[in-house]
């Protein structure tokens, strides 16, 4: 995984990695994909994937590459943005030991594996992850809302004034607005943007996210970009920066038809079936005439599992506050009932149950003063003496 980490494009690049992993897998099984990530994004990662955590290629090295050459057939690079530095650097290495490696661009439009981001989650944890992220209140408690991303804009200069144009729009439209820049694992993006009455984005890959989960999308424009979002042909309404977003109506562009949905669905999966094919022609295990780290290996895997613990303890723990702190807010704003005022006595009917007790006491005094009941008092002993020994 390569690319802008955390946020929506750490998450696009991570379900980008989570497809590739699960159809290259169904395709090959002989493959044993694995996640990497360089050490400038592996934190990152870690803490937002729903997935374990990928291994981190850092420190990278001659040895580290002498090592992973041994044991990896391919490496497969995806991500937003062009590869920096660090990231050729790495792939110059591998190549040079003979590890064959492919890249697997997203967000270009074209056959990109994003498009079958509808099949990535089973809808029950899509709607019930929605749900959690609407009583958290990342995602607006109530009614239909926009999610609202600008991600690339303009040179790199941010979007100014399209915030504001995206909110009058969403007002005139009756919808609250969310941002989900805080989103950084796949499966919460998808909840999102799954639930979103329309998506206005800068961002090429969340619009094909958006567009494969039937929803309407606005891609913004901006002039003179360094690099252009890609043409996405039917799959989004395109306008030019923030004059183009203060020119829409309300009436939503219809999500993309379905059957060119089919079509990009069809060249993802020509991809990824092609990519499976030369996956499996190149995977291997290690060279038996080569004998590797053990110990390496050893300390690698232990450090992928404390990364799980890590991840799983810190994801549980946000969530835990997120629920406490809406848990909170909710019982402070209900309003607490005055306590029901108690009735006074009736003092009447406690002076009559008085009355009525004293006369049955006397009663039984009157009774147990009688001569008979003298004469059998200690008949009445002895038979109760006897009913407590026999119980």
């Amino acid at each position: 995984m390569a690319g802008r980490p955390g946020g929506v494009a750490g998450a696009l690049t991570a379900l980008a990695a989570r497809l590739i992993r699960t159809e290259v897998g169904e395709r090959a099984p002989e493959t044993v994909p694995q996640a990497y990530a360089l050490g400038a994004t592996v934190e990152t990662y870690t803490a937002t994937l729903d997935d374990p955590p990928p291994v981190s290629f850092s420190p990278w090295g001659g040895d580290r590459a002498d090592r992973l050459a041994r044991t990896l057939g391919a490496v497969v690079v995806t991500g937003l943005g062009p590869a920096g530095e660090e990231l050729r650097n790495l792939i110059d290495d591998l190549s040079e030991r003979a590890v064959h490696v492919e890249v697997v661009e997203i967000g270009a439009g074209g056959a990109d594996p994003l498009w079958l981001a509808g099949r990535c989650f089973p809808p029950p944890d899509v709607s019930g992850r929605r749900e959690f992220l609407r009583l958290t209140g990342v995602v607006p408690a109530r009614g239909a809302y926009l999610v609202r991303y600008f991600g690339a804009g303009p040179s790199g200069t941010g979007a100014p004034g399209a915030d504001v144009a995206v909110a009058g729009l969403a007002h005139r439209a009756g919808l609250e607005v969310c941002d989900p820049g805080g989103l950084g694992a796949p499966l919460d993006l998808v909840a999102a943007v799954g639930g979103a009455e329309v998506v206005v984005t800068d961002e090429a890959a969340l619009a094909v996210v958006a567009a494969a989960l039937g929803r309407p999308v606005i891609l913004v424009r901006w002039p003179d970009p360094d690099d252009p979002p890609p043409e996405l042909g039917l799959a989004a309404r395109e306008v030019d920066g923030t004059d183009g977003i203060r020119s829409l109506t309300t009436e939503w562009p219809g999500p993309a038809p379905a059957d060119w949905l089919d079509q990009k669905v069809t060249e993802a999966e020509v991809l990824l079936d092609d990519l499976a094919g030369r996956l499996a022609g190149r995977a291997r295990v290690a060279d038996p005439g080569a004998r590797p780290d053990e110990m390496a290996a050893l300390r690698e895997r232990l450090a992928v599992l404390e990364q799980v613990n890590a991840a799983l303890r810190a994801r549980l723990n946000r969530e835990r506050e997120a629920m406490v702190a809406r848990l909170r807010a909710a019982g402070a704003a209900a309003p607490t009932p005055p306590p029901r005022p108690v009735p006074p006595p009736d003092t009447a009917a406690v002076a009559a149950v008085e009355n009525e007790a004293r006369q049955l006491r006397d009663e039984l005094d009157r009774l147990y003063a009688t001569k008979t009941m003298r004469m059998v008092e200690p008949l009445r002993r002895v038979y109760g003496a006897l009913r407590v020994r026999t119980r």
